[in-house]
């Protein structure tokens, strides 16, 4: 069996571009392409799995040459022209994709060509798509390279149009410097919050202070990036609502990968407020949800990712909101990648059973869930142990616990944060269980402690647990 470069990139080709790669083959060797084709072709009758006793090279090279002895120097270098042309390719498919990039290349050759009247209708064509982009950080960078293709190209030829144009130039280069230095120190300062990583933030005083003294309001990235960014390293509320406001107002003006950022930014906010205990962020938070649903920013290439699906439907059920979660999942399950629809819907559905307390039905949808994913299985276990306490299913509960925390210190994967908030869980439910059984009686003293702790997921379950014992009389 093979395991090359060139199987790892005709493995990440859908069918389309396998076909659009036989022609970009043909397009190039024409008449000559023979062997490299039917090398492709034999090669792509094991797609996608490129896995069977028969796929190798020896086998390939008799499919090539049915008559001659193998030669390996001669099949390898039948598949690094085959690499090299499947580099090409995506290099291509790139620049199809990129709305400037391969306007700009053009415009530097016609420049070193010389072709005066072919550049200078090129640059207003570009020009033009320039002026119907959004202002976000790929307009700033293009907008600078753009410039100065045009003021290299006009310094040795019209001297004067090149220096009426070189402000111009320095202005876009900021404008781009600043939005993308703000993107990058939020990235950093998130990854951070992840990872526990310090990271250094060059210029980073510097760039605050400056957009503090300047007014970038018309430049509408830098005032997203820079409220998004304050947020994050205040925590200030104001910051909050300035950001709801700036999505609001500047809708139509934002383009939709800013707008994806502001909904994350805020949205990570409230996580972090509710984990505080203030518990109106929590309805924040799902009005969020539902407004970047209704803006369509939770698709990606007409997909929504399986944990983004998750984080919809839990949030709508840990704020009531039932229905509205069951109406989502009925349609938009179809946009999950296939493969992993049964199991999202069936733990979608199992939150929602459980929320109206059907524990019996949540349990059986749980049943059906095929857990590779350690997140799934955090998730589904997780359920499962709420669902035996309401259950009173105490002993199976144990047994599931004991289970739980094994999972969660053997998965090298799991972040730590994720640990954390797992292990804890793990921690307060076995102290409640406790309470519940008459094995203690310092049911204060672990209200104050779920209450205290942030790291914590179902935090509001466990805590409506205790209040249950103690209004039971149980302690």
């Amino acid at each position: 069996m093979l395991k090359t470069k060139l199987i790892m990139l005709l493995n990440s080709f859908s069918k389309t571009e396998i076909r659009k790669f036989r022609l970009f083959i043909i397009s190039i060797y024409g008449t000559d392409s023979g062997k490299v084709i039917l090398l492709l072709e034999e090669i792509m009758k094991y797609y996608p799995r490129f896995e069977n006793e028969n796929f190798t090279k020896k086998h390939l090279y008799s499919k090539l040459y049915p008559k001659k002895r193998y030669n390996d120097a001669t099949l390898r270098k039948l598949i690094s022209y085959l690499t090299n042309l499947g580099e090409e390719f995506l290099i291509q498919q790139n620049l199809k994709k990129d709305k400037f990039a391969g306007s700009l290349f053009l415009l530097k050759e016609l420049s070193s060509r010389n072709l005066v009247t072919v550049f200078e209708q090129q640059a207003n064509l570009v020009k033009k798509k320039m002026s119907k982009y959004h202002r976000n950080t790929d307009y700033y960078y293009y907008n600078f390279r753009f410039l100065n293709i045009i003021n290299s190209f006009y310094a040795i030829r019209k001297r004067k149009t090149a220096v009426d144009n070189y402000e111009n130039e320095a202005e876009s280069f900021f404008h781009y410097f600043f939005v993308e230095a703000l993107s990058i120190y939020m990235y950093l300062i998130n990854e951070k919050k992840i990872s526990n990583r310090d990271f250094k933030l060059p210029l980073f005083n510097e760039v605050l202070n400056h957009l503090k003294m300047n007014n970038y309001t018309s430049i509408t990235s830098i005032p997203i990036y820079y409220n998004c960014l304050m947020l994050m390293i205040t925590n200030e509320i104001s910051y909050f609502y300035s950001l709801r406001e700036i999505s609001k107002s500047l809708e139509n003006e934002i383009h939709r990968e800013e707008l994806k950022v502001i909904y994350i930014v805020l949205h990570n906010f409230c996580v972090a407020q509710v984990k505080k205990g203030l518990m109106k962020f929590k309805f924040e938070q799902f009005g969020l949800q539902k407004e970047s649903i209704s803006r369509r920013l939770h698709l990606s290439d007409g997909r929504i990712h399986i944990f983004a699906f998750l984080n919809f439907v839990y949030e709508a059920v840990s704020v009531g909101e039932t229905g509205w979660a069951e109406r989502f999942i009925k349609e938009n399950r179809k946009l999950i990648e296939p493969q992993y629809e049964p199991d999202v819907v069936n733990l979608s559905y199992a939150w929602c059973e459980f929320s109206k307390g059907g524990y019996e039905k949540a349990l059986n949808l749980l049943g059906k869930i095929n857990m590779e994913y350690s997140h799934f299985k955090l998730s589904v276990k997780t359920l499962m142990l709420m669902i035996y306490y309401e259950l009173n299913l105490y002993d199976t509960a144990i047994s599931l616990l004991d289970s739980y925390r094994h999972f969660i210190a053997r998965d090298k994967m799991l972040p730590e944060v994720d640990k954390e908030n797992r292990l804890n869980f793990a921690k307060y439910y076995k102290e409640i269980l406790n309470l519940k059984n008459g094995m203690s009686n310092e049911i204060n003293l672990v209200k104050s402690n779920v209450q205290s702790t942030n790291n914590l997921v179902e935090k509001e379950w466990l805590l409506k647990k205790i209040d249950e014992i103690k209004r039971d009389g149980k302690v």
